[in-house]
Protein backbone atom coordinates (compact mmCIF):
# COMPACT_ATOMS: atom_id res chain seq x y z
CA UNK A 1 0.00 0.00 0.00
CA UNK A 2 1.31 3.58 -1.24
CA UNK A 3 1.92 5.98 1.75
CA UNK A 4 -1.07 8.24 0.22
CA UNK A 5 -3.41 5.02 -0.13
CA UNK A 6 -2.41 4.23 3.48
CA UNK A 7 -3.21 7.79 4.50
CA UNK A 8 -6.43 7.78 3.20
CA UNK A 9 -7.15 4.34 4.51
CA UNK A 10 -6.45 5.24 8.36
CA UNK A 11 -8.36 8.83 7.91
CA UNK A 12 -11.30 7.05 6.40
CA UNK A 13 -11.74 4.60 9.16
CA UNK A 14 -11.07 7.17 12.53
CA UNK A 15 -13.33 9.42 10.87
CA UNK A 16 -15.83 6.29 10.39
CA UNK A 17 -15.50 6.05 14.61
CA UNK A 18 -15.06 9.57 15.68
CA UNK A 19 -16.74 11.76 12.74
CA UNK A 20 -19.00 14.54 14.76
CA UNK A 21 -22.53 14.53 14.94
CA UNK A 22 -23.66 17.64 12.48
CA UNK A 23 -27.09 18.29 11.51
CA UNK A 24 -25.59 19.55 7.92
CA UNK A 25 -24.45 15.86 7.39
CA UNK A 26 -27.79 14.85 7.57
CA UNK A 27 -30.15 14.64 4.44
CA UNK A 28 -27.48 16.63 2.34
CA UNK A 29 -28.04 18.20 -0.76
CA UNK A 30 -26.26 21.05 -2.58
CA UNK A 31 -28.06 23.92 -1.04
CA UNK A 32 -27.94 22.58 2.25
CA UNK A 33 -24.25 22.21 1.99
CA UNK A 34 -24.51 25.48 0.24
CA UNK A 35 -26.04 27.18 3.43
CA UNK A 36 -24.26 24.84 5.98
CA UNK A 37 -20.43 26.05 4.13
CA UNK A 38 -21.42 29.94 4.44
CA UNK A 39 -23.41 29.55 8.08
CA UNK A 40 -19.75 28.40 9.04
CA UNK A 41 -17.94 31.34 7.74
CA UNK A 42 -16.14 32.80 10.42
CA UNK A 43 -18.52 31.26 13.06
CA UNK A 44 -18.14 28.19 14.96
CA UNK A 45 -19.63 25.61 14.99
CA UNK A 46 -21.57 25.37 18.22
CA UNK A 47 -23.24 28.92 17.07
CA UNK A 48 -24.04 27.64 13.62
CA UNK A 49 -25.74 24.06 15.15
CA UNK A 50 -28.74 26.22 16.68
CA UNK A 51 -29.53 28.05 13.83
CA UNK A 52 -28.82 25.81 10.81
CA UNK A 53 -32.09 24.56 11.25
CA UNK A 54 -33.91 26.89 11.93
CA UNK A 55 -32.79 28.91 8.66
CA UNK A 56 -33.76 25.41 6.39
CA UNK A 57 -37.15 25.26 8.06
CA UNK A 58 -38.12 28.89 7.32
CA UNK A 59 -35.74 28.57 3.21
CA UNK A 60 -36.30 24.94 2.71
CA UNK A 61 -34.68 25.48 -1.13
CA UNK A 62 -33.03 27.79 -3.41
CA UNK A 63 -36.50 29.01 -4.70
CA UNK A 64 -37.63 29.53 -0.92
CA UNK A 65 -34.64 32.03 -0.47
CA UNK A 66 -34.71 33.70 -3.43
CA UNK A 67 -38.44 34.83 -3.21
CA UNK A 68 -37.42 36.03 0.24
CA UNK A 69 -36.89 39.64 1.18
CA UNK A 70 -33.47 40.44 2.03
CA UNK A 71 -34.79 41.61 5.41
CA UNK A 72 -35.93 38.45 6.24
CA UNK A 73 -32.95 36.98 5.47
CA UNK A 74 -31.27 38.86 7.85
CA UNK A 75 -33.36 38.53 10.44
CA UNK A 76 -32.92 34.42 10.57
CA UNK A 77 -29.08 35.04 10.83
CA UNK A 78 -28.97 38.05 13.09
CA UNK A 79 -25.98 37.60 15.58
CA UNK A 80 -23.75 35.40 13.09
CA UNK A 81 -21.78 38.43 12.07
CA UNK A 82 -20.16 38.92 8.87
CA UNK A 83 -23.66 39.20 7.21
CA UNK A 84 -22.14 40.53 3.26
CA UNK A 85 -22.29 36.57 3.06
CA UNK A 86 -25.86 36.15 3.69
CA UNK A 87 -26.26 38.74 1.29
CA UNK A 88 -24.14 37.33 -1.30
CA UNK A 89 -25.63 33.85 -0.86
CA UNK A 90 -29.45 35.88 -1.41
CA UNK A 91 -28.04 37.36 -4.75
CA UNK A 92 -26.87 33.93 -5.73
CA UNK A 93 -30.08 32.32 -5.07
CA UNK A 94 -31.87 35.35 -6.81
CA UNK A 95 -29.38 34.63 -10.06
CA UNK A 96 -29.92 30.68 -10.17
CA UNK A 97 -33.24 31.28 -9.69
CA UNK A 98 -34.15 33.62 -12.46
CA UNK A 99 -31.79 31.70 -14.81
CA UNK A 100 -34.07 28.52 -14.13
CA UNK A 101 -32.11 26.53 -11.94
CA UNK A 102 -33.80 25.17 -8.78
CA UNK A 103 -30.38 24.04 -7.12
CA UNK A 104 -26.53 24.68 -7.31
CA UNK A 105 -24.33 23.91 -10.28
CA UNK A 106 -21.90 20.76 -10.34
CA UNK A 107 -18.91 22.39 -11.10
CA UNK A 108 -16.44 24.57 -9.22
CA UNK A 109 -16.10 26.80 -12.21
CA UNK A 110 -20.14 27.52 -12.04
CA UNK A 111 -20.20 27.99 -8.65
CA UNK A 112 -17.34 30.49 -8.48
CA UNK A 113 -19.44 32.36 -10.93
CA UNK A 114 -21.67 32.61 -8.29
CA UNK A 115 -21.40 36.28 -5.47
CA UNK A 116 -19.86 35.01 -2.39
CA UNK A 117 -18.63 31.38 -3.63
CA UNK A 118 -14.91 31.21 -4.07
CA UNK A 119 -12.06 28.43 -4.12
CA UNK A 120 -12.87 27.20 -0.58
CA UNK A 121 -16.97 26.97 -0.86
CA UNK A 122 -16.75 25.17 -3.97
CA UNK A 123 -14.21 22.70 -3.10
CA UNK A 124 -16.65 22.35 -0.20
CA UNK A 125 -19.85 21.67 -2.07
CA UNK A 126 -18.26 19.88 -5.02
CA UNK A 127 -16.88 17.40 -2.81
CA UNK A 128 -19.85 17.01 0.13
CA UNK A 129 -22.72 17.41 -1.90
CA UNK A 130 -21.38 16.02 -5.21
CA UNK A 131 -18.85 13.58 -4.14
CA UNK A 132 -16.20 15.38 -6.86
CA UNK A 133 -12.47 15.27 -6.07
CA UNK A 134 -12.20 19.02 -5.66
CA UNK A 135 -10.24 20.28 -2.55
CA UNK A 136 -11.91 22.25 0.62
CA UNK A 137 -8.74 23.62 2.35
CA UNK A 138 -9.87 25.63 5.77
CA UNK A 139 -8.23 26.52 8.63
CA UNK A 140 -8.46 22.98 9.96
CA UNK A 141 -6.85 20.92 7.05
CA UNK A 142 -4.56 23.54 6.76
CA UNK A 143 -3.57 23.01 10.45
CA UNK A 144 -3.86 19.01 9.85
CA UNK A 145 -1.70 18.81 6.51
CA UNK A 146 0.84 21.56 7.43
CA UNK A 147 2.12 19.20 10.48
CA UNK A 148 1.46 16.28 8.88
CA UNK A 149 3.95 17.47 5.80
CA UNK A 150 5.79 20.29 7.93
CA UNK A 151 4.61 22.38 5.17
CA UNK A 152 6.09 25.83 5.70
CA UNK A 153 3.52 27.49 2.98
CA UNK A 154 0.00 29.14 3.79
CA UNK A 155 -3.15 29.14 1.74
CA UNK A 156 -2.83 32.93 2.22
CA UNK A 157 -1.71 32.81 -0.88
CA UNK A 158 -1.82 31.15 -4.32
CA UNK A 159 0.96 29.32 -4.33
CA UNK A 160 0.15 27.86 -0.82
CA UNK A 161 -3.15 26.94 -1.39
CA UNK A 162 -2.30 25.10 -4.62
CA UNK A 163 0.24 22.87 -2.42
CA UNK A 164 -2.24 22.20 0.39
CA UNK A 165 -4.80 21.48 -2.71
CA UNK A 166 -2.31 18.91 -4.21
CA UNK A 167 -1.84 17.19 -1.05
CA UNK A 168 -5.70 17.09 -0.93
CA UNK A 169 -6.06 15.56 -4.18
CA UNK A 170 -3.19 13.17 -3.22
CA UNK A 171 -5.58 11.65 -0.80
CA UNK A 172 -8.74 12.09 -2.58
CA UNK A 173 -7.32 9.60 -5.29
CA UNK A 174 -7.60 6.80 -2.13
CA UNK A 175 -10.67 7.45 -0.74
CA UNK A 176 -14.33 9.08 -1.00
CA UNK A 177 -14.27 12.98 -1.63
CA UNK A 178 -16.58 13.79 1.22
CA UNK A 179 -15.44 11.45 3.42
CA UNK A 180 -11.77 12.59 3.20
CA UNK A 181 -12.74 15.78 3.22
CA UNK A 182 -15.00 15.55 6.35
CA UNK A 183 -12.76 13.99 7.79
CA UNK A 184 -10.41 16.48 7.65
CA UNK A 185 -12.27 18.80 8.76
CA UNK A 186 -12.83 17.03 12.00
CA UNK A 187 -9.22 15.47 12.77
CA UNK A 188 -8.19 19.44 12.44
CA UNK A 189 -11.49 20.75 14.85
CA UNK A 190 -11.16 17.55 17.55
CA UNK A 191 -7.50 16.27 17.74
CA UNK A 192 -5.32 18.14 15.67
CA UNK A 193 -6.05 21.44 17.77
CA UNK A 194 -4.04 24.63 17.58
CA UNK A 195 -2.79 24.47 21.05
CA UNK A 196 -2.38 21.60 23.00
CA UNK A 197 -3.32 19.14 20.30
CA UNK A 198 -3.95 15.67 20.87
CA UNK A 199 -1.42 13.17 19.05
CA UNK A 200 -1.93 10.35 20.80
CA UNK A 201 -5.32 10.35 19.36
CA UNK A 202 -4.21 11.04 16.25
CA UNK A 203 -4.55 8.06 13.13
CA UNK A 204 -1.68 9.65 11.16
CA UNK A 205 0.22 10.35 14.07
CA UNK A 206 2.63 8.05 12.91
CA UNK A 207 3.22 9.79 9.22
CA UNK A 208 3.30 13.28 10.89
CA UNK A 209 6.54 14.69 9.98
CA UNK A 210 6.22 18.04 12.26
CA UNK A 211 5.54 15.47 15.33
CA UNK A 212 8.85 13.21 14.55
CA UNK A 213 10.99 16.69 14.24
CA UNK A 214 9.57 17.94 17.64
CA UNK A 215 8.09 20.98 15.70
CA UNK A 216 4.53 20.82 15.77
CA UNK A 217 4.27 24.16 17.34
CA UNK A 218 5.90 25.80 14.05
CA UNK A 219 2.82 24.48 11.50
CA UNK A 220 1.24 26.14 10.10
CA UNK A 221 3.50 29.04 9.75
CA UNK A 222 2.50 31.40 12.32
CA UNK A 223 0.28 34.24 11.39
CA UNK A 224 1.28 38.01 12.16
CA UNK A 225 -0.49 38.85 14.98
CA UNK A 226 -3.40 41.22 14.52
CA UNK A 227 -3.23 44.81 16.51
CA UNK A 228 -5.99 45.64 18.04
CA UNK A 229 -7.62 49.07 18.31
CA UNK A 230 -9.90 49.89 21.24
CA UNK A 231 -13.05 52.11 20.44
CA UNK A 232 -15.44 54.03 22.10
CA UNK A 233 -18.81 53.42 21.05
CA UNK A 234 -21.23 55.99 22.33
CA UNK A 235 -25.21 54.92 21.43
CA UNK A 236 -28.32 57.07 22.06
CA UNK A 237 -31.33 55.84 23.86
CA UNK A 238 -34.36 58.24 22.50
CA UNK A 239 -37.70 57.58 24.48
CA UNK A 240 -40.57 59.04 24.65
CA UNK A 241 -44.11 57.48 25.14
CA UNK A 242 -44.23 55.86 21.82
CA UNK A 243 -41.51 54.07 23.05
CA UNK A 244 -37.58 54.00 21.89
CA UNK A 245 -36.09 55.63 18.85
CA UNK A 246 -34.87 52.50 16.56
CA UNK A 247 -33.38 54.05 12.90
CA UNK A 248 -32.15 51.34 10.25
CA UNK A 249 -28.46 51.45 8.89
CA UNK A 250 -28.51 52.91 5.06
CA UNK A 251 -28.32 50.37 2.16
CA UNK A 252 -24.58 51.16 1.25
CA UNK A 253 -23.51 51.44 4.73
CA UNK A 254 -19.46 50.20 5.19
CA UNK A 255 -21.00 47.94 7.89
CA UNK A 256 -24.02 45.82 8.30
CA UNK A 257 -26.14 48.19 5.99
CA UNK A 258 -30.07 47.42 6.58
CA UNK A 259 -29.68 47.21 10.54
CA UNK A 260 -31.74 48.37 12.82
CA UNK A 261 -29.85 49.87 16.04
CA UNK A 262 -30.10 52.71 18.64
CA UNK A 263 -28.36 55.67 16.71
CA UNK A 264 -24.39 54.99 17.66
CA UNK A 265 -21.15 57.07 16.66
CA UNK A 266 -17.88 55.33 17.22
CA UNK A 267 -14.77 57.64 18.80
CA UNK A 268 -11.66 57.63 20.33
CA UNK A 269 -13.03 58.51 23.68
CA UNK A 270 -16.38 59.33 25.53
CA UNK A 271 -17.20 62.97 25.07
CA UNK A 272 -16.08 63.46 21.54
CA UNK A 273 -18.12 60.34 20.95
CA UNK A 274 -21.12 62.38 22.65
CA UNK A 275 -21.06 65.40 21.11
CA UNK A 276 -20.68 63.55 17.93
CA UNK A 277 -24.04 61.68 18.40
CA UNK A 278 -25.73 64.29 19.49
CA UNK A 279 -24.74 66.08 15.89
CA UNK A 280 -25.78 63.16 13.70
CA UNK A 281 -29.00 62.68 15.75
CA UNK A 282 -30.27 66.37 15.31
CA UNK A 283 -29.17 65.97 11.56
CA UNK A 284 -31.01 63.15 10.73
CA UNK A 285 -34.07 63.61 13.24
CA UNK A 286 -33.82 67.79 12.62
CA UNK A 287 -34.73 68.24 16.31
CA UNK A 288 -33.09 70.05 18.78
CA UNK A 289 -31.37 67.64 21.29
CA UNK A 290 -31.33 68.99 25.39
CA UNK A 291 -28.03 67.41 26.71
CA UNK A 292 -27.81 68.97 30.18
CA UNK A 293 -25.88 66.19 32.02
CA UNK A 294 -24.68 62.59 30.27
CA UNK A 295 -26.85 60.03 31.99
CA UNK A 296 -25.37 56.48 31.24
CA UNK A 297 -27.92 53.70 31.14
CA UNK A 298 -25.54 50.52 30.35
CA UNK A 299 -22.45 49.31 29.33
CA UNK A 300 -21.09 46.20 27.23
CA UNK A 301 -18.16 45.26 25.64
CA UNK A 302 -18.01 44.15 22.03
CA UNK A 303 -15.57 42.78 19.33
CA UNK A 304 -15.82 43.24 15.77
CA UNK A 305 -12.42 41.88 13.80
CA UNK A 306 -9.46 44.14 15.42
CA UNK A 307 -11.79 46.42 17.27
CA UNK A 308 -12.16 46.39 21.27
CA UNK A 309 -15.04 48.20 21.66
CA UNK A 310 -16.43 49.84 24.90
CA UNK A 311 -20.21 50.72 24.19
CA UNK A 312 -22.04 52.83 26.52
CA UNK A 313 -26.02 53.12 26.08
CA UNK A 314 -26.48 57.10 27.36
CA UNK A 315 -30.17 59.17 27.78
CA UNK A 316 -30.59 62.02 25.21
CA UNK A 317 -34.27 63.08 26.75
CA UNK A 318 -37.57 62.92 25.53
CA UNK A 319 -37.81 63.95 21.57
CA UNK A 320 -40.54 65.49 20.10
CA UNK A 321 -39.47 64.77 17.05
CA UNK A 322 -42.43 62.84 14.67
CA UNK A 323 -41.49 59.68 13.38
CA UNK A 324 -39.48 59.75 10.42
CA UNK A 325 -41.25 57.18 7.53
CA UNK A 326 -37.39 56.59 5.79
CA UNK A 327 -36.42 54.34 8.22
CA UNK A 328 -37.27 55.97 11.83
CA UNK A 329 -39.58 53.51 14.01
CA UNK A 330 -40.70 54.34 17.98
CA UNK A 331 -40.65 50.86 19.20
CA UNK A 332 -41.80 49.51 22.48
CA UNK A 333 -41.12 45.91 21.60
CA UNK A 334 -38.58 44.10 19.76
CA UNK A 335 -41.30 42.07 17.83
CA UNK A 336 -41.96 45.55 16.36
CA UNK A 337 -38.70 45.98 14.53
CA UNK A 338 -39.21 45.18 10.56
CA UNK A 339 -35.32 43.75 10.04
CA UNK A 340 -32.36 42.52 11.81
CA UNK A 341 -31.00 44.18 14.90
CA UNK A 342 -27.66 45.01 15.65
CA UNK A 343 -25.70 42.99 18.08
CA UNK A 344 -24.76 46.44 19.94
CA UNK A 345 -27.80 47.27 20.15
CA UNK A 346 -29.26 44.00 21.50
CA UNK A 347 -26.35 44.35 24.23
CA UNK A 348 -27.32 47.67 25.36
CA UNK A 349 -31.24 48.15 24.88
CA UNK A 350 -33.23 48.25 27.80
CA UNK A 351 -36.67 48.72 27.38
CA UNK A 352 -38.67 52.22 28.21
CA UNK A 353 -40.29 50.74 31.72
CA UNK A 354 -36.52 49.62 32.57
CA UNK A 355 -35.07 53.15 31.78
CA UNK A 356 -37.86 54.66 34.03
CA UNK A 357 -39.79 56.52 31.16
CA UNK A 358 -43.39 57.63 31.53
Amino acid sequence: MTGQASLARRLSAWFGRHGRDLPWREHRTPYSVWVSEIMLQQTTAAAVRGRYEAFLERFPDLVALARASEEEVLSEVAGLGYYRRFRAMKKAAEQLVGGGRDDLPGTREELMELPGIGFYTSGAICSLAFSQPVPAVDGNVERVLGRLHAMAERVSSRRGLRAFEDRVLELMEHGEPSTITEALFDLGATVCLPRSPRCDACPLQGSCVARQQGRIDEFPTPKVATTMVDRVVVVGHLGSRRGTLFWRRPDDASRMPGFWELPECWADGFDDGVAKLVALVEKRLGARIALDEVTEMNQARHTITRHRLDCRLISLGTSTACRDEDGVLWVRDPSEIPGPVSTITKKLWRRPAAAGEA
